[in-house]
């Protein structure tokens, strides 16, 4: 082979190599750029997702003092006497009843967190801690659920045994909370109907399962904060 049969498969062989390498460059480039973009949808994911659960946190607390008001009502009603029902303030008689019949959580963001998390498909295998903090959190729901569930059928029960009182019904009927009042007789007569008492001391028990419950999701709501915080700092 001549010299200048080697020079030109010199300069094919190194044009060959240059494209290979632009290639595997290219490739490169693109791999990076793809993990980059990932990794900016990560963080504006988990940005979005610990304002969630800092409201996630604050709507437990809410529900914690609306279950804790009820159970305070309903202790204080359970243990008087019927001339001692019939003398409770005009501004408390409707919530002492109400909180008979009241569901135990009023509002919540955890199915709008559970769908995020679902159409996200978050990859967090590089965050173990939050992966399974989030795992927990999902754990509890179901347990959550299942009190409400309990907690609407008390609901159903109550209002059936309380509807029997026509001075209850017409206060139902009422659209302005502020006249939903009822008198001192009528008071005395809900204390006196020992069907209304028993749901009332059930949903006293049913209440008091629900705060350990809403508490234990509160510090599983608090674990994923942390390490949401911790995932964002590392990103």
């Amino acid at each position: 082979m001549s010299s200048t049969d080697k020079t030109r498969w010199l300069r094919l062989l190194a044009e060959a190599a240059a494209i290979i390498l632009s290639i595997l460059a290219a490739f490169a480039i693109d791999a990076w750029w793809d993990d980059v973009k990932q990794q900016k949808h990560l963080q504006s994911v988990l940005g979005i997702l610990e304002a969630e659960f800092v409201e996630n946190i604050d709507l437990i607390d809410y529900n914690i003092d609306y279950v804790n008001g009820d159970q305070e009502y309903l202790k204080r009603f359970i243990i008087m006497s019927p001339e001692d029902a019939s003398k409770i303030p005009p501004e408390q008689t409707f919530a002492t009843i109400e909180a008979i019949w009241r569901p135990g959580t009023e509002v919540s963001n955890n199915n709008f967190i559970i769908g995020m998390l679902e159409s996200e498909n978050l990859p967090l295998l590089e965050y173990p801690q939050l992966q399974q903090a989030i795992s927990q959190w999902r754990a509890e729901i179901s347990e959550l659920d299942e009190r409400a569930i309990q907690l609407a059928g008390n609901e159903l029960e109550a209002l059936r045994a309380l509807g029997r009182h026509s001075d209850v019904r017409t206060v139902l009927a009422m659209s302005i909370q502020e006249s939903r009042v009822l008198s001192g007789q009528a008071m005395r007569e809900i204390r006196e109907d020992q069907e209304v008492m028993a749901i009332a001391g059930r949903k006293v028990f049913m209440a008091q399962i629900h705060l350990i419950v809403l508490r234990r999701f509160r510090g599983e709501s608090e674990s994923v904060l942390i390490f949401i915080h911790q995932a964002l700092a590392a990103g």
